[in-house]
């Protein structure tokens, strides 16, 4: 059993991941003021729907699970495929994003640019590393590999905080500084919320984890839980807020969308390039063995889907048939998409909002829903003098009807998030769909230029 501390680390890694490497960017875009309520924002927002998923979890009669919460809140088994293949399509897009990353820190270790050697790097790594772990049944040896990525994320931060203070310097200072306000002259201020917004939200993308959490934590009571969740979520903000402002100061309006591509790369001050090297190494060990922990789940739901089985379950010539599908898939969208940001934005604001926000709403709405009309059934056929008669049971009473009420609450605010959540799919995807065609009109317009 986990105890109280290493619950709140095994959330705060779940937590924290190669999003981090876009938050300067999206500080960047927003300016201080915004990326911090919008960052907060989110936070705050996921923090409930954990404690949503939290309360579901402990309540539940058998072993919890994102699966069988989605089984009993929409029913029917078309609604429950429906989520499923939802949640595969998240774990496949996270998956892919780890290729993007690889794609943009492998060229940068060999001191190589170009398109041709981010396609090459990630052809030959995906090949040669990626695809023989995806072969495999269980990834039970890479369990604690994500003391890799802690100590990527730890060594990051340390490193841009650094770069911020001056102790370590880059390339070049930056030209334009990231104001408290969005920068002037680019895209609209609403844009530019709109464009990152998704960054964000992807930046606390841990719902399906919870329910194994509770589990797995020693004495798992309900304030003990939530104050857990709290811890996690409340540090991996503050580590959020360290590395997306020191990023974006010390490297400014010009900051890439990937963090590390704007660390020095072969410059005079050696010791700023040695740091710029240990840091990407450590990230590239980490998200590389972060994409078949994201690909299996990703497979599973696939063959869940398709064969109304776990891929363990399936011949040796599905599974095998399966894997190199979406391994295929997945090499070819990360080779399309160059951009970080776009690609985490992406996800950010559609099966991110729909798997860390809306269906934890809906579980809890409909779950809870049922259990308090049952509940009022059961009250209906007993009687007051039954309930009421002794001083006891007015105390669990008073006590079940304050509890009845907090439940009434917290189903109204799911509804709330719910709602909110669907309504600002739409908004973010077209926000992305946006810069998408905004890029591609200023990459023809430069190649026309040029000729």
């Amino acid at each position: 059993m986990a105890t109280w501390h290493a619950t709140v680390t095994a959330l705060v890694k779940t937590i924290v991941g190669a999003g981090v490497l876009a938050l300067p960017f999206a500080f960047a875009q927003t300016g201080y003021l915004a990326a911090v309520a919008l960052l907060s924002l989110a936070a705050g927002a996921q923090l409930f729907a954990l404690q949503l998923l939290a309360q579901l979890s402990l309540a539940a009669a058998d072993t919890p699970s994102y699966r069988a919460f989605a089984l009993e809140a929409f029913g029917s088994a078309a609604a429950a495929a429906a989520a499923e293949a939802i949640n595969g399509i998240h774990c496949f897009a996270l998956a892919t994003a780890c290729l993007i990353v690889l794609g943009d820190l492998c060229p940068a270790l060999a001191r190589s640019r170009g398109a041709h050697a981010r396609r090459a790097s990630i052809a030959l790594l995906g090949v040669g590393l990626e695809l023989p772990l995806l072969c495999r049944r269980s990834l039970r040896g890479l369990r604690h590999t994500s003391a890799i990525g802690n100590a990527a994320v730890a060594l990051l931060a340390a490193l841009t905080a650094l770069f911020a203070a001056g102790v370590l310097h880059p390339a070049a200072p930056p030209s334009v500084r990231v104001g408290l306000l969005p920068p002037q002259g680019g895209a609209s201020p609403l844009a530019s919320h709109a464009g990152v917004l998704g960054v964000f939200v992807f930046s606390f993308e841990c719902a399906m984890n919870v329910p194994t959490l509770v589990v797995e934590m020693d004495q798992p009571s309900a304030r003990r839980v939530e104050s857990a969740v709290s811890a996690g979520v409340g540090l991996s903000l503050v580590a959020y807020l360290l590395i997306g402002g020191c990023g974006a100061a010390a490297f400014g309006a010009a900051v890439s969308p990937n963090l590390l591509l704007s660390f020095p790369s072969g410059e005079a001050d050696k010791l700023a390039d040695a740091c710029a090297v240990a840091a990407r190494l450590a990230m590239l060990l980490s998200v590389a063995f972060t994409y078949p922990l994201m690909m299996h789940p990703a497979r599973n739901s696939a063959a869940l889907v398709l064969f109304s089985q776990p891929a363990a379950s399936l011949s040796s010539e599905q599974r095998g048939l399966l894997t190199l599908g979406l391994f295929a898939c997945s090499v070819m969208v990360a080779m399309l998409v160059e951009s970080l940001d776009l690609a985490l934005g992406l996800v950010g604001g559609s099966t991110g909002i729909l798997i860390g926000f809306v269906f934890p709403a809906l579980f809890f709405f409909q779950i809870k829903g049922r259990q308090m009309d049952s509940q009022d059934m059961a009250d209906d056929g007993a009687t007051d003098s039954k309930r009421f008669d002794l001083d006891l049971e007015r105390s669990t009473a008073y006590l079940y009807l304050i509890d009845r009420g907090r439940t009434r609450r917290m189903r109204m605010g799911a509804c709330a998030m719910a709602v909110g959540g669907l309504l600002l799919i739409p908004v973010l995807v077209g926000a992305q769909v946006l810069q998408i065609i905004s890029a591609t009109h200023e990459s023809h317009k430069h190649k026309t230029n040029a000729d």
